[in-house]
């Protein structure tokens, strides 16, 4: 079967909530391809399929590897950053956000930012204060409350409760 084949087969079984099956074809791909630009999607694939069945700590380690070989890949960044979360690692989670950030303008990182920012209205993350209004400054996202009082609004994907 061609890898291209194997990709969309892989993808397939992830849409599909089969990630054990997904993982295995994801690193058949790994086996047979030298691609460094497919092996970073695969691996971060890989770790979002182990990620969803709450298995974190292989979810970081292929995470890192995606980063490891392209440290500008947001997708494998949060990522990262999520499963850090999920493991309660919250330094590791802010200092993973901070990593990417000071090189790259955030696109998918946004509603991350947004998120913290209301965590920090609410009294949490308050050790990270620098970092987050600093990762919101250079990404041009408001950090002062907006008329109400309150912050933009947010999507409540992420746990501020650091």
């Amino acid at each position: 079967m061609k890898i291209a084949d194997l990709y969309n087969k892989g993808l397939d079984r992830l849409e599909a909530n089969a990630f054990e099956e997904a993982i295995q074809i994801f690193k058949e791909i790994l086996n047979r391809s030298s691609s460094t630009k497919l092996q970073v999607n695969v691996y971060t694939l890989i770790g979002n399929a182990y990620y969803e069945i709450g298995d974190n700590e292989e979810a970081i380690t292929s995470y890192k590897k995606a980063i490891i070989l392209n440290p500008d890949f947001e997708l494998a960044s949060l990522g990262l950053y999520l499963a850090y979360v999920d493991q309660e690692l919250s330094t590791d989670a802010i200092m993973e956000m901070d990593r990417f950030l000071k090189n790259n303008d955030a696109a998918l990182y946004k509603t991350t930012i947004l998120e913290l920012l209301e965590g920090l209205e609410n009294g949490y993350a308050k050790e990270f204060e620098h970092i987050i209004k600093r990762a919101a400054k250079k990404n041009n996202i408001k950090t002062d409350p907006g008329p109400s009082g309150a912050p933009p609004a947010a999507g409540s994907a992420i746990n501020t409760s650091y």
